[in-house]
């Protein structure tokens, strides 16, 4: 957790504080596999630093699948949003 923390201070300029593990993807790009981990976080502070990013925007979950996505990317933004709709179900 310490490492991620360190790693959204250092690319985005931004504290978190990392609360837990939730899943993860695993994809084949040519040449080599991404194994994408999907970490709940809270944003504490910080202005974002778009060093290597281009952009950030803040959205609502409903829009995830509406930006150009990488592969891994995809498909935890689905496992998220269909966590939210059985979450938004159970209330």
């Amino acid at each position: 957790k310490k490492t991620l923390q360190r790693a959204f201070d250092e690319v985005l300029g931004i504290k978190t504080n990392i609360k837990e593990y939730i899943t993860h993807s695993i994809c084949e790009y040519p040449g080599h596999i991404v194994d994408l981990k999907l970490y709940e976080c809270d944003y504490i502070s910080g202005d974002f630093q778009l060093n290597i990013h281009s952009e950030y925007k803040w959205i609502n979950i409903e829009e995830l699948l509406d930006y150009d996505l990488a592969d891994a990317d995809v498909i935890l933004a689905k496992f998220l949003i269909k966590k939210y709709i059985e979450e938004s179900r159970e209330k």
